[in-house]
């Protein structure tokens, strides 16, 4: 038992090591195409013409999966350790310097939907009820994020624990979305507010 132990955290270490190079790995040098053939087999699914760019980081590959035509570009990080669930639908995209950190919890993208860059998606809340002891030693909340199809995001917006997206749903950029978004509404603010409706008239906020 003790003997075994150094030899899977020296592999986790190894496999840790390779990862970081496979995520640098120069998209010139044939990058995605190394990626794809060293990380496909270790997603929970991963559909046909998966894009990873490059300085691409992932946690928890057997909790992902990954549709057809789905675009993961420069700089993004899935965070899926110790999670249920992180499921991108086809088509979608993730612009660059995405996070997506569906650990603790669950993070559901649908098909076609279009994530501006610099989103922050975060699943789970940290633990804070016992004002005795630090936040950061009292564990996290599982919480669950779901974001429907056809959806876009504007840059640098945040996407908190319990947030649902509805179908066709806008938010505008920098906006922070902490409950529910009808579908097709066009949101915006902070906290994120409705604004419009695709296919109507949009108003300002009041």
């Amino acid at each position: 038992m003790t003997a075994a132990m150094p030899r899977r955290s020296l592999s986790s270490a190894l496999l840790g090591a390779l990862d970081v190079i496979v995520g640098g790995w120069p998209r010139s040098w044939g990058g995605m195409a190394v990626r794809k053939a060293i990380w496909r087999p270790r997603f929970g699914a991963c559909g046909r013409n998966v894009r990873l760019d490059t300085q691409v980081t992932i946690t928890g590959f057997e909790a992902i999966r990954l549709g057809d035509d789905v675009s993961v570009m420069a700089g993004c990080f899935l965070y899926a350790h110790d999670s249920e669930c992180l499921q991108i639908g086809s088509g979608a995209s993730l612009n660059h310097n995405v996070t997506l950190t569906a650990s603790n919890g669950r993070i559901v993208i649908g098909d076609d939907a279009l994530i501006g860059p610099n989103v922050v998606v975060r699943a789970a809340n940290h633990e804070y009820s016992d004002i005795d002891r630090p936040i950061r030693v009292q564990g996290h909340r599982f919480g669950v994020v779901e974001i429907g199809n056809d959806v876009w995001i504007g840059a640098n917006a945040v996407v908190t624990s319990g947030a649902r997206i509805g179908d066709q749903a806008i938010v505008g950029a920098g906006s922070v979305v902490t409950g529910d978004v009808p579908p097709r509404a066009i949101v915006a603010g902070v906290p994120a507010r409705v604004i419009g409706q695709r296919g109507g008239a949009t108003h300002e906020p009041t």
